[in-house]
C-alpha cells in the first residue's frame, strides 16, 4: 500500500502502471489505518518532505511511530524513514529522531 497526499503523484503512478502491483490510496499517511481485513506490514518506508524539503514532525513523532509500531507493523516489522542531512535544521531532525 502507498499514501499519497497528491493526486499528480497518482497519476504519474498510474501512467506507468506502478497501480497494477501497488495499491495506492489518496490520502495524508498520518491519517492511515490498517484496514482489519489486511495483516500487518513487513516493512514501511517513510520518505515525506515539505517544500522545504524538511521531514514534517509529525512523521517522527513518538506517536506516529509507536502507532505504525503497534497497529500497522508486524511485531518484527521494520520502519525505515527517509532522513538527510547537509544544512543544520535537517541534521537537527536526524538528532532528534535519533533521541526518540
Amino acid at each position: 500500500v502507498a499514501v499519497e497526499l497528491d493526486e499528480a503523484v497518482v497519476s504519474a503512478a498510474e501512467s506507468i502502471k506502478l497501480q497494477d502491483s501497488i495499491d495506492i490510496e489518496i490520502g495524508n499517511a498520518l491519517d492511515y489505518h490498517r484496514k482489519p481485513s489486511e495483516k500487518p506490514f513487513d516493512c514501511i518506508f517513510v520518505d515525506i518532505f515539505d517544500g522545504a524539503n524538511l521531514l514534517p514532525c509529525e512523521f517522527y513523532s513518538e506517536q506516529f511511530v509507536v502507532r505504525l509500531r503497534d497497529d500497522v507493523l508486524k511485531p518484527s516489522g521494520i520502519l525505515v524513514q527517509n532522513f538527510h542531512t547537509g544544512n543544520k535544521k535537517l541534521a537537527s531532525q536526524l538528532a532528534d529522531a535519533k533521541d526518540m
